[in-house]
């Protein structure tokens, strides 16, 4: 019932800044949320990249439009700002990485959207990976009765490419 997807676009004006475009769109039918759709531009600037250290962090301001199923619908524009980490540990046998996106309401402080995973990856054998991954979903103003801070604990299976 729960689901999310992020396509972005990154264009690069020189060797470490870049602009970006960001939609998500994510589903959270337990917490009472039909849908939500964040989009918007930022400005990023890449300190590293490549390995065995990477590290970017964007600044924009997007739109926020959040349809519940049992509560008022609610959108709102503001300020968003994500960091990007990731270390390769172990002579590149083990990756660790760090990932966090923050957006405040521009009218009503209050309302902040967090979400944060911080996970290792390990090669398994042609390109297929495994990955053990925390992650901290915080919304501060909830509906239904949800609690403000979800966590999960994944093991997670993938190829890459």
């Amino acid at each position: 019932e729960d689901w999310t997807v992020i396509p972005k676009y990154d264009r690069f004006f020189s060797d470490k800044m870049y602009g970006s475009i960001l939609y998500l769109a994510t589903q959270e039918r337990f917490k009472g949320l039909k849908l939500r759709q964040i989009a918007g531009p930022a400005i990023g600037y890449q300190f590293w990249e490549g390995k065995p250290t990477s590290l970017t962090s964007e600044l924009g301001l997007v739109f926020v439009d959040e349809d519940y199923t049992s509560a008022q619908d609610n959108n709102f524009y503001g300020p968003a700002w994500q960091v990007k980490f990731e270390q390769d540990l172990f002579k590149g046998r083990v990756q660790f990485y760090h990932n966090n996106y923050f957006i405040m309401d521009g009218e009503n402080a209050s309302k902040l959207l967090w979400r944060s995973w911080t996970g290792f990856r390990v090669p398994i054998n042609h390109g297929i990976i495994g990955s053990l991954e925390y992650e901290i979903d915080h919304d501060s103003q909830p509906v239904l009765r949800s609690l403000k801070n979800d966590n999960t604990l994944r093991l997670k299976f993938g190829y890459e490419w």
